[in-house]
């Protein structure tokens, strides 16, 4: 079933003109001849006759127009098939596993055969044997997805023609956007490469032989540039109306195959792109984006963002009085971290955990068949097979190597940035946790977070992805207990409540986290104390060593309770 396309304007001409003519009384009360013949309606009448003419065309949008608004909200093609395998593989994974839920494509390999025509993804070992084609047919405007159970799939092939001299890094011009958009790339190139070419800018063009020849040409001299499909060339003539004509230039053509689902498809896309808050503009899309974007890197590691507007907290703590606008930042709490691998189990059971880890987040497709090494137990290694013995030194190759005390992991590369991780011994194995430090995002989670916000964030925006900066609090608590009353559960609880209290995750008074720049105050522990059944009153707290009624936080911090930060002493008559 195909999405309806809306009716944006259902106004006609004559609900235009009894809506003209109530307003007459509004803004000019003298005016009470309605006829016909009244110059002044006469014009009512033009204007509403244009309107309609105006609301039928908007109505009457065409894909090209919707496909302009859906790039307004990065809704684009799904990927280039001259970019895969390459940078738009992750856009290809996406799609999948969005289309249909195949999360073992992002360890699958991915290979063009038939002449690069077609694209094979897939998986063949001893667990499983699972293949996907791509079939680019002979007219390019369209690929046929082949499941390994038979069904398929249509894409649909935009040709874009890329013009280079001699393949430079920047194009020239595209072909299909002259006339258009790209006539000046052309003119203005043409124009500075011969001073004999500045008659063009005042030229009549025209696009002849099927698209396949551009012309531009005055009463006596004209530039002809013939595309020659099969041989993947453009050639320039320059020439005169009495019919000399001659050779000058020949530049290189690169076809952009861009993939399409259909107009529908990406229509519904950006309903949901909409719907799902994919844009980063107010405090709560960040907050959520950012979660989000944390959830997806490890399942149940979400924990929370705090928005923080007009502040810079990357470089500076800045307070409310000096704001910097244009600058955001978004402070990260993560959650309760799972290992993502053991360093016992590598080379072994976690190598694909290890591949799907750094596939992830370094990239690039050489990891998914990348050699597993450790050397004496405290380096592991990873190399790009290239086939060739020995790698050449353009072969990339990841670094892991335990340090002396056995607790941080260091990620070294030539070709990505270094990462540190913490490393526990538990269950007798070294597990490897990549996202926290001590509570605090790692480094490698808020490049992350801030890649995925990158691309969502308003061109504008200057982003700053920091860790929470803790107040250390300590608190003396002296209470007495009521009579037949188990001192331990008492002292248990209560340090329990205190410590959910004031939980940078899920404290406060909502339970949603405590307040970024929320004082501590005495009253309020008071308050907790007499709650915890068993407690008669409290004699004494001292915060942080100290009588004061209340610790003061800056705008940007959290209070933090470290292991041995509460201690409770139970007074006895």
């Amino acid at each position: 079933m195909s999405l309806p396309l809306p009716n944006l304007d259902d106004r006609n001409f004559d609900d235009l003109m009894k809506e003209a003519r109530s307003l007459i009384p509004v803004y000019n009360k003298e005016w009470t001849n309605y006829n016909p013949s009244d110059p002044g309606i006469t014009m009512l009448e033009l204007f509403s006759w244009l309107s309609e003419m105006s609301i039928y065309r908007i109505n009457k949008v065409q894909e090209e127009n919707y496909r302009k608004f859906l790039k307004l909200l990065d809704i684009e093609y799904l990927f280039r098939w001259n970019e895969i395998p390459g940078e738009d593989m992750n856009d290809l994974i996406d799609f999948f596993i969005e289309t249909y839920g195949f999360n073992w494509i992002k360890i699958a390999q991915i290979e063009k055969i038939d002449g690069g025509r077609t694209a094979r993804i897939y998986i063949e070992n001893e667990f499983e044997n699972k293949s996907i084609l791509l079939k680019l047919n002979d007219k390019d405007d369209k690929v046929t997805i082949i499941l390994d159970n038979g069904g398929t799939h249509d894409l649909n092939v935009k040709k874009e023609l890329w013009i280079y001299e001699n393949q430079k890094s920047d194009y020239l011009f595209r072909w299909d956007n002259v006339p258009g958009s790209d006539k000046d790339r052309l003119i203005t190139f043409l124009t500075q490469r011969d001073n004999e070419s500045l008659w063009i800018k005042n030229a009549n063009l025209e696009k002849t032989d099927d698209g396949r020849t551009i012309k531009f040409f005055n009463e006596t001299q004209f530039i002809l540039l013939q595309l020659i499909v099969e041989d993947n060339k453009v050639l320039l003539y320059m020439g005169t109306t009495s019919g000399i004509r001659e050779k000058k230039y020949e530049f290189d053509v690169i076809k952009d195959l861009k993939i399409y689902e259909t107009i529908e498809f990406d229509i519904r896309r950006g309903l949901e792109s909409i719907s799902q808050r994919y844009r980063a503009i107010t405090s709560d899309d960040f907050e959520f984006l950012a979660n989000q974007c944390i959830e997806t890197l490890q399942k149940g590691l979400s924990g929370r963002a705090i928005y923080v507007n007009n502040r810079d907290l990357e470089y500076g703590k800045v307070t409310s009085e000096e704001t910097q606008p244009g600058h955001v930042s978004v402070i990260i709490i993560p959650g309760i971290e799972k290992p993502v691998f053991s360093w016992d189990d590598i080379p072994g059971n976690d190598n694909i955990r290890l591949i799907e880890f750094l596939a992830q987040t370094c990239g690039g497709e050489w990891i998914k068949t990348a050699r597993i090494e450790k050397s004496g137990g405290n380096i592991i290694k990873i190399f790009e097979v290239t086939g060739i013995a020995p790698a050449p030194e353009s072969a990339r190759s990841i670094s892991l190597k335990l340090n002396a005390t056995q607790d941080k992991v260091i990620l070294e590369s030539p070709f990505y940035i270094s990462y540190e991780f913490s490393l526990k011994k538990e269950k007798g194995k070294l597990n490897v946790y990549c996202y926290t430090v001590d509570g605090k995002p790692s480094e490698l989670l808020k490049d992350q977070v801030k890649k995925y916000l990158a691309k969502r964030k308003l061109v504008t925006t200057r982003l700053h992805i920091v860790g929470p900066d803790y107040y250390k609090v300590t608190l003396d608590v002296y209470i007495s207990l009521k009579d037949n009353t188990l001192e331990k559960t008492v002292i248990d609880d209560l340090e329990k409540s205190i410590r959910e209290y004031y939980d940078p995750l899920a404290g406060g008074r909502e339970g949603k986290g405590w307040p970024l720049g929320r004082d501590l105050y005495r009253s309020e522990i008071y308050q907790l104390i007499e709650s915890i059944q068993g407690v008669d009153h409290v004699e004494k707290i001292e915060i942080t060593s100290s009588n004061v009624e209340s610790v003061e936080l800056e705008e940007y911090q959290l209070i933090w309770l470290d292991q041995n930060a509460i201690k409770i002493k139970v007074h006895y008559e």
